[in-house]
């Protein structure tokens, strides 16, 4: 007999009435005895228990909604009087998709945390530190050419602030993304942290060692899974062959590392010239370079730059191949976490830039 879910400990609803076979056997002790509805009654110790029973808070359900009772083989009322017994309660439906559910929303916290120190992002005006509107104020307030300008308008700080918390907007995704590019291929071709990073050391010309790094990196030795390790192999196999590297050469590459970017509107000359080095280092270590972006915003000169090169450009396109698309690379290497920089970034947060500050709604939640 399964219970009643609204039953509480401290009296029964006024309207409730309980089955007729129940109120027989109430009446006839001498009847055989069955499942009671609430088990025995409180302070006196059931079958099993050497102390009396605890008693509930007023309001607590006695089971749980959908939990049966069941019947003590051969013996006399129900296992446990009242209790669940561990072995009769199945598994509750969807835990994978819950498990699920709780990696992405890890993925995603990875890329807002980031993005949430844009909100207390203040312009600094050459002082070296944060500026708020007060000091603001005074400062301009006290040069008088400023003032003869009106530059000392609390308008003129929210630009400023508006202009450089959307610079600090971008660099924070970007970083975000980096982070949570490394994360799902530590995740799911069980990588270690050392192992998905790459870093190299070139000698200065004063004679000093400096370490460069780029974000991610894929060794084909580590990869423990066989399936994931052959699927790394033919994809290294097809970028590879789309940029014409030599099938000697590519033979002797190791693995691929990973420069991640959000995007790259700037024509930045220095930038450029350190990427085009990174790729050079890259094949002297024996890995295949990628620029792996999320958007696809790039200047076409920068991108041509890049592919000559020697750089595999991986374009934030949801259509496209495995060697020029970073989703398609996604699916087709069953990284399937990255399908929430589509879903879960694509679509549910939402920006509301302002002048002062911003405000993040994700996931039905508003933070300000």
């Amino acid at each position: 007999m399964r219970c009643q879910p609204h039953r509480t400990l401290r009296g029964r609803r006024r309207d409730y009435r309980p089955p007729r076979v129940a109120r027989k056997r109430a009446r006839d002790p001498g009847s055989r005895p069955g499942p009671r509805l609430l088990g025995r009654r409180r302070g006196r110790p059931g079958p099993g228990h050497d102390h009396p029973r605890k008693r509930r808070r007023a309001g607590q359900a006695v089971l749980p909604r959908r939990a049966s009772l069941e019947r003590r083989p051969g013996g006399h009322g129900v296992a446990g009087r009242g209790r669940l017994r561990s072995d009769s309660v199945a598994a509750p439906e969807g835990t994978a998709a819950r498990m699920a559910s709780a990696s992405e929303e890890r993925y995603v916290s990875i890329v807002l945390d980031k993005v949430h120190v844009c909100r207390t992002y203040q312009p600094k005006f050459g002082q070296g530190r944060p500026v708020d509107l007060k000091r603001f104020r005074q400062l301009y307030g006290a040069d008088s050419f400023y003032r003869w300008f009106g530059l000392d308008n609390p308008l003129l700080y929210a630009a400023h602030k508006a202009a450089g918390g959307i610079t600090s907007l971008y660099r924070q995704i970007g970083l975000g993304c980096e982070i949570l590019f490394r994360t799902i291929l530590q995740d799911q071709l069980g990588l270690s942290d050392g192992e998905a990073k790459w870093s190299y050391s070139v000698e200065t010309s004063g004679g000093r060692q400096r370490t460069l790094s780029l974000d991610a990196r894929i060794r084909r030795d580590v990869v423990v899974d066989a399936g994931a390790r052959r699927r790394v192999e033919e994809w290294m196999s097809a970028a590879c062959a789309s940029i014409k590297v030599a099938p000697s050469a590519a033979s002797g590459l190791e693995g691929a590392v990973f420069e991640v970017r959000q995007g790259y509107k700037s024509k930045d000359a220095k930038r450029q010239n350190a990427d085009v080095a990174n790729a050079g280092n890259a094949y002297r270590h024996a890995y295949l370079p990628v620029v792996t972006m999320l958007s696809n915003q790039i200047d076409g000169d920068v991108a041509e730059r890049y592919r000559h090169a020697g750089w595999l450009l991986l374009r934030g396109t949801i259509e496209g191949d495995a060697v020029s698309s970073t989703y398609s690379f996604a699916r087709s290497s069953e990284l399937r976490p990255c399908r929430l920089l589509r879903t879960k970034l694509g679509s549910t947060p939402r920006f509301r830039l302002g002048c002062i500050g911003y405000t993040t709604r994700c996931h039905g939640r508003q933070v300000t």
